[in-house]
């Protein structure tokens, strides 16, 4: 028992840290992000025997469109305004054109994340971008950010954690979710995110809902630091005249 928890805990240490990054303007105030678009999912999920590595196709499929809801939540927790129609399955079905500029747009953004992974730290220095082709997403033209989510799983057979456990090899089933939000007027990557969790994302994708929310802790700070201040004007009568006497103490 002692053995399962210093793995836990190595595992989730070395795997966890630094794994939240902000563009300088995100994290300076000068960029506020209000309105969002959710791009389409992507999840690929593997079992994992002592045979090696087999993908899970169905669970997949079932994986991307369930953790869409968990991700809109953590972003709604956030006060952030989610757009969950222009991409919907259904629309994307009917519109070939759209189809293809989302399959475009996700296909930079892969391009992108792929040395961003290796140099995180980077994004803090504004260097990652997916350059104007973001403009060419009609739902992006009144968004202030479009967000890229990419999950991954491993699902270890009863074999497969057995002999991890002989072996001092991995023993435990895990995911790792990678979200990008990109400026939806420029491309920059804002802000990006790798959390990796001990939960088998085959079972329960909303077991996930923790983890993803801590992800966006440093964004939620950050996007904080720029929100508009509410003007005297648009407050509430309440408050507007809270701390004034009242006629009858004149």
């Amino acid at each position: 028992m002692k053995k399962a928890f210093v793995l836990t805990l190595l595992f989730t240490f070395c795997l966890g840290a630094e794994a939240q990054f902000e563009h300088p303007d995100l994290k300076s105030g000068k960029k506020h992000i209000q309105k969002l678009v959710l791009m389409p999912i992507q999840a690929e999920i593997s079992r994992v025997s002592m045979k090696g590595p087999e993908p899970m196709m169905e669970e997949s499929r079932k994986a991307e469109k369930d953790l869409t809801p968990v991700v809109m939540a953590s972003l709604k927790d956030l006060k952030c305004e989610i757009n969950d129609t222009a991409l919907a399955p259904e629309v994307l079905k009917d519109d070939a054109e759209l189809r293809y500029v989302v399959d475009d747009l996700q296909k930079k953004y892969d391009a992108t994340m792929e040395p961003m992974i290796k140099k995180s730290k980077d994004v803090r220095k504004g260097r990652f971008t997916m350059g104007d082709i973001v403009t060419k997403l009609p739902a992006g033209e009144g968004a202030d950010a479009l967000v890229f989510v990419r999950a991954s799983a491993q699902v270890l057979t009863g074999g497969k954690k057995a002999f991890g456990w002989i072996v001092g090899g991995q023993a435990f089933d895990v995911m790792q979710i990678l979200v990008g939000v990109v400026d939806a007027k420029n491309g920059d990557v804002l802000y990006f995110a790798k959390p990796v969790m001990l939960k088998n994302l085959a079972k329960d994708p909303a077991d996930a809902k923790s983890g993803i929310d801590k992800s966006f802790k440093n964004f939620a700070k950050a996007n904080n630091l720029s929100a508009p201040a509410q003007s005297a004007a648009s407050q509430p009568p309440a408050a507007q005249t809270q701390g004034k006497p009242s006629e009858a103490g004149k």
